[in-house]
């Protein structure tokens, strides 16, 4: 038994396009990862552990524009 600092863990996050947006759109971007960091739930979620969660959201900071 021990706690978060002691005993880290790599921890995973659902995410969500909303509107007319698809998951799928990331395929290419995920194929550089390994099959366990990802996966389709459909074409509107997909799960990602968080490394590959972190790296993503760098790139879609630095290739996006915010709305």
């Amino acid at each position: 038994m021990g706690c978060e600092v002691c005993l880290p863990s790599v921890k995973g996050y659902t995410v969500y396009f909303a509107e007319n947006e698809s998951a799928k759109t990331l395929n290419d971007y995920f194929q550089n990862s390994p099959e366990e960091s990802w996966n389709f739930i459909n074409n509107r979620m997909f799960w990602v552990k968080e490394p590959v969660f972190f790296d993503l959201i760098d790139y879609a900071q630095a290739h996006f524009e915010s709305q």
